[in-house]
């Protein structure tokens, strides 16, 4: 299915848009908050009211509407908590090895990184679907003067290099001044770790949810 013949859209601002470039998408009819549109790719977020309980999944069917008809109903699986980290490379890695890139270095005991995700459930106090957490206007001032603090509502667990970081050493797990659906966690890096070139992270939250393999920091 072409969604937009051949054009591509992206939202300009907060709150995301329900509908970009004439396309809507629907999960158990309820309708997504928008990023961007292109002819073979949608980047939506979850509605919040499909409301999953923590430790537990279901079956929701996605439709696409478009100018052209509807596609036919799909189904695939939602949880309230399925954490994804996002890396800069986009291959898995975190923080990279001396010299891999600009002025990168390896993690050191007692650093605190920014490990940006999605999947992390709710957040409190609450926030809209399509909103960041800039207010009112969803726009952040320079001095993050209009940054509302919000946390989730389960702590993760974080690990790094197989040793997991203490609870005091996780700093903040909620929604930072960033696009609507990504979550931040600030962990600082436990002593413990084994200096590598590719120690693994894992986030988890709620029941046992757990992030891809894979990603990855160098630690000295």
């Amino acid at each position: 299915m072409n969604f937009t013949e051949g054009e591509a859209y992206a939202a300009q601002g907060f709150p995301l848009p329900a509908s970009l470039g004439g396309v809507t998408v629907r999960f158990e009819g309820l309708q997504a908050r928008l990023f961007a549109v292109g002819p073979q790719r949608i980047e939506a977020q979850l509605p919040s009211l499909l409301g999953m309980e923590a430790g537990r999944t279901a079956l929701a069917t996605v439709v696409v509407e478009t100018a052209e008809g509807s596609s036919y109903p799909r189904r695939f699986t939602v949880a309230a908590h399925a954490p994804g980290v996002f890396t800069v490379s986009g291959a898995g890695v975190l923080a990279a090895p001396r010299g891999a890139s600009g002025e990168s270095r390896p993690a050191r005991v007692g650093d605190v990184l920014e490990i940006y995700a999605t999947g992390l459930g709710p957040v409190y106090p609450p926030l809209a679907d399509g909103e960041n957490s800039c207010a009112p206007e969803g726009v952040c001032l320079a001095d993050g003067a209009n940054v509302a603090l919000r946390r989730t509502a389960e702590r993760p667990r974080v690990s790094i290099g197989g040793v997991e970081v203490a609870a005091d050493g996780v700093l903040f797990s909620g929604s930072p001044p960033t696009p609507a659906a990504v979550g931040m966690v600030l962990v600082e890096v436990p002593a413990g770790i084994a200096p590598s070139a590719a120690a693994e992270v894992i986030v988890a939250i709620g029941g046992g949810s757990s992030s891809q393999s894979g990603v990855t920091i160098a630690v000295e």
